[in-house]
């Protein structure tokens, strides 16, 4: 919804319904070699536990440039201007080929905060200063979600992945398997050190139980924001690197959409907007309630993550509801 939002402003320009998912492709290291006159060096950033990874700048900039050309973007302005941050939800100072005039864009891939263990380090050394948009819905809403949507959507198409492995199971099977998945790749152990945690959430994202795909993976906030943090901190310094983040509770934003929209444009730096006073909801669906014992089994098995969650965030002055209820609930025990 927010996204929708945005592109109703004037100087924003959005590809609506479209993932890029530039940063987190498999194919990131083809380097295509008429991308070297867009930037002069390469570049390389430490990951937060030791390892290091080597990138190329100059083709995530070339593949960038390819996105804008689609749409008609001025090549020209592209060149002079730059690019200049990237997402969940991110945005790049270009100019339009009609107006000549600064727009920003924004790319929208919900999949970015997840690849946690890359997708930060590959940002860094391609945008200097990128400004990143999350988004937090409570776990068990978004997980089932996300089910019902890889249902309605993939169910009648073949393959193996998502698509296929959504036909023919159960909301509460599916949660099975991702819960041993998750189990087995270490993922679900008390007192995990970040070295650990980040190593098995690295292993946990190359497996293939997950499908749906990362139904419930994508619900563990804290162990992705920790990683994003881990970087940033690294890279801005600890007074600094917040400043690159807004973080935003979905179900707030349905209360006063207006109030999300105006924090979103004054992080990124763009003059606020007023929506239309009739502006209603996006992207929501229609499906048969989850089971009360499926939502209670959710929320014991979300506990945990989610108290952590308001413990790395309530320090930096950001409160999630539902995180800080299940933090009170467990003080009072």
């Amino acid at each position: 919804a927010l996204l929708t939002y945005l592109g109703k402003h004037p100087d924003v320009y959005t590809d609506q319904g479209r993932e890029v998912h530039l940063l987190d492709n498999k194919h990131y290291k083809v380097f295509p070699k008429e991308s070297r006159r867009y930037c002069q060096e390469w570049h390389c950033r430490n990951k937060p536990h030791g390892k290091r990874e080597v990138i190329d700048r100059c083709a995530v900039l070339r593949l960038y440039r390819d996105i804008f050309e689609e749409k008609r973007f001025d090549d020209a302005c592209i060149e002079s201007n730059g690019l200049n941050g990237t997402a969940p939800l991110t945005w790049n100072r270009t100019c339009s080929e009609k107006e000549r005039r600064g727009l920003a864009f924004f790319d929208k891939s919900p999949s970015y905060l997840l690849e946690s263990h890359i997708v930060p380090q590959r940002m860094l050394c391609a945008f200097p200063n990128p400004k990143v948009v999350v988004v937090l819905r409570n776990p068990v809403d978004r997980a089932y979600s996300h089910f019902q949507h890889c249902v309605t959507k993939f169910s009648h198409k073949k393959g193996d992945n998502e698509k296929q492995l959504c036909k023919g199971r159960t909301f509460e099977e599916a949660v099975a398997m991702e819960i041993s998945g998750l189990r087995e790749a270490g993922l679900l152990v008390e007192g995990l050190s970040p070295s650990d945690e980040y190593e098995a959430w690295a292993r946990d994202r190359l497996q293939e139980h997950h499908e749906p795909k990362s139904m419930l993976a994508r619900s563990l906030y804290v162990i992705q924001l920790r990683q994003w943090f881990a970087v940033f901190r690294d890279h801005f310094g600890p007074e600094e690197f917040l400043n690159h983040f807004l973080i935003l509770e979905s179900e707030r934003m349905h209360v006063d959409k207006q109030a999300a929209y105006n924090r979103t444009l004054d992080f990124v730096g763009l003059k606020r907007h007023n929506l239309p006073e009739n502006e209603g909801f996006y992207h929501t669906g229609t499906y048969e309630p989850m089971s009360n014992a499926t939502r209670e089994m959710l929320e014991d098995f979300f506990r945990p993550f989610n108290q952590r969650l308001h413990k790395l965030l309530a320090p930096l002055g950001i409160d999630i509801d539902w995180a800080r209820d299940v933090w009170n609930d467990e003080q009072i025990k």
